[in-house]
């Protein structure tokens, strides 16, 4: 199951987890948003309760509308099927880091309502957030095709998070330490490795056509897999709606394995673009363009990890 949202040139998709993948702790991955012409558009979260009588307990990094303070705990009483939704309480206010967490498991999903990333352009964002159980502490980040760079969040789930950021081709990286729900962000060009001693979760923020080179495509967040979390196959949905005409897949491999990856249930194109990474370049990235519909990716050795987008 997925979401797709899309109206007149707006577009932004998530994935759906079922709720066996469903947790009870999450920390919220968002982006700051604008105020134009008066109107605040802001950053916001929404809980989805799949059992009666759950306590979820909610601590916000930022002031939240209509209830609480920044960095002050409140409750919030669900039942099965209740949802609450809270935003910031101005469009400059960023709900990333919010800690949330309760006494059943529950979804949540998280973005903005309109807003830009990293120039003037501007779109709604929407992913559901993966619980922190499942988070991982390696990941493959790889450019979207024919921009000139994507914007990226890492967060952690722990105190005391030392990352490591290594590009394709460098022996060296860049380090951070962070606190649990602190977040660094930055843009990136190339692909690269992550690193951390502990759980984290990475975002990849797509940025508008002002300021992305291909002059084409709006903002659009979309949450990594870790590495610990490769499939024998994933099947994804590359849409048309609304007004999208250049649609995209990325496709994460063990190097190793690169041989044995399908797309539909045939070898990979000769137009594919295919690079390595990691410290020893033992993970292999492809991105591939491919027409709207429905696409498998599928590897009969150890697996892939992949993400559809489009323009």
């Amino acid at each position: 199951v997925y979401i797709h949202q899309y109206y007149s040139a707006r577009s932004e998709a998530t994935l759906v987890l079922p709720e066996p993948a469903l947790g009870s702790e999450y920390y919220v991955m968002s982006y700051e948003g604008v105020s134009i012409n008066g109107k605040s558009y802001r950053s916001e979260f929404l809980v989805v309760a799949t059992a009666d009588e759950t306590t979820i307990e909610i601590t916000p990094t930022t002031d939240p509308l209509g209830v609480g303070a920044s960095g002050a705990p409140f409750t919030v009483f669900l039942n099965k099927g209740e949802t609450y939704q809270l935003q910031a309480e101005t469009s400059f206010g960023d709900l990333t880091g919010t800690h949330i967490k309760g006494d059943n498991d529950f979804a949540v999903f998280a973005g903005n309502s309109w807003t830009e990333v990293a120039c003037g352009v501007r779109d709604n964002l929407l992913e559901q957030m993966y619980p922190v159980s499942t988070w991982g502490k390696q990941v493959v980040t790889v450019p979207t095709l024919n921009t000139n760079y994507d914007v990226f969040r890492i967060q952690a789930s722990e105190d005391n998070t030392q990352v490591s950021i290594f590009d394709q081709g460098a022996m060296n990286s860049q380090d951070f330490l962070l606190d649990a729900g602190e977040f660094v962000e930055y843009q990136k060009s190339v692909p690269s490795y992550i690193l951390a001693d502990k759980a984290i979760q990475v975002a990849q923020y797509l940025v508008g056509s002002e300021c992305n080179g291909h002059y084409y495509g709006d903002p659009s967040m979309v949450l990594l897999n870790s590495v610990e979390q490769t499939r024998e196959s994933v099947t994804l949905f590359n849409s048309s709606y609304q007004n999208i005409s250049e649609n995209y897949i990325n496709v994460i491999v063990a190097t190793n394995d690169l041989e044995f990856v399908e797309l539909d249930g045939a070898e990979l194109p000769a137009s594919a673009s295919i690079n390595s990474v990691g410290l020893n370049n033992e993970f292999s990235l492809v991105q591939l363009q491919v027409s709207a519909g429905s696409h498998t990716v599928r590897s009969s050795a150890c697996g892939v990890i992949a993400t559809a987008y489009g323009y």
